[in-house]
């Protein structure tokens, strides 16, 4: 702030949350030229607050007013009992007169908190859900799609906001998909001033067995359980491996012998132990699962890696 903040005196700086979006936004008089003053809000970019470094991404102008021959003095505070909170500044005018005068708040709060985003891949078909606990003033969401996790998104739908303060369930469901193939998917929700937030990458592989990523951030650990979906394939098994294509010699079958009818399971603490040998702490293992179906014909999944706890 050495530039934009040039002139400012210690009582010409003040922090407060502005425009009800939930983050702590800055204020400040300073120098323009002459005897000329300036105030001037900087909104932001952080919405809502995270643990991210605020001071990493460039925070904007959301407005500014000059006065002039303005001693650099600002207080914030609720003037008119609206639980906004207001500007006031002291400043001289072209006359010579001293006045105090205020900057109305008139924002409109804004807050979307989102519970969980997540992907669930099946046979042709990727079903995006995604939850959110408060919706105050919310627009609505777009869902962006890519096959590189790092970039390329197109977005492929557009979700009107449900209009419910307490929270919604919200899915789409994308069919342009090709089995066997990964794809990245964020979402992105926008309020009513048109500032927006993106959450995810969400990921999966539609496939005749398709492997639901864990809810944990892909991590092997006590809580780990493995989900797939499959509409062909009544008999199934798990694969574990250290190695991505299964080619080592340590892969791990469960059950061994026989097959499981169920479309999820939690290791035991024995298996659980068994298979964290398979890596190393904090290394990655791969599994996948193999189906069988009443005539005994058999389909392998794409494989999905983890971290060893």
């Amino acid at each position: 702030y050495r530039t934009s903040g040039e002139g400012v005196q210690s009582s010409g700086l003040k922090i407060a949350a502005l425009d009800g979006d939930g983050d702590i936004d800055i204020v400040i008089a300073k120098s323009v030229s002459g005897t000329s003053k300036e105030i001037v809000v900087y909104d932001n970019p952080l919405n809502p607050p995270t643990n991210a470094d605020p001071f990493a991404t460039l925070w904007t102008t959301a407005f500014s007013f000059n006065f002039s021959g303005t001693p650099n003095y600002i207080a914030l505070q609720d003037i008119n009992s609206d639980n906004k909170i207001d500007i006031v500044s002291n400043h001289t005018l072209v006359t010579g007169i001293a006045n105090v005068r205020g900057l109305k708040n008139t924002t409109t709060e804004t807050r979307i908190e989102l519970l969980y985003f997540m992907a669930i891949p099946s046979d042709g078909k990727v079903t995006l859900k995604w939850k959110t606990e408060t919706e105050i003033n919310n627009y609505g969401f777009n869902i962006y799609r890519s096959e590189d996790k790092n970039g390329g998104y197109k977005e492929i739908h557009y979700e009107p906001a449900s209009g419910n303060l307490g929270g919604e369930l919200y899915s789409f469901a994308d069919a342009n998909v090709v089995n066997g193939k990964r794809y990245y998917y964020t979402l992105e929700d926008v309020d009513i001033n048109g500032k927006s937030k993106f959450r995810g990458p969400a990921s999966a592989v539609p496939d005749k067995i398709a492997l639901i990523e864990s809810e944990d951030g892909g991590k092997l650990s006590k809580r780990s359980r493995f989900k797939w979906n499959s509409n062909e394939y009544t008999g199934f098994k798990l694969q574990f491996s250290s190695s991505p294509d299964f080619s080592s010699n340590k892969t791990l079958s469960i059950p061994k012998s026989s097959w499981s009818s169920k479309y999820s399971t939690k290791l035991t603490k024995g298996m659980l132990k068994k298979v964290k040998k398979l890596g190393k702490k904090n290394g990655s293992i791969y599994w996948r699962a193999i189906g069988k179906d009443s005539k005994g014909k058999s389909f392998t999944s794409a494989a999905s890696s983890l971290v060893v706890e």
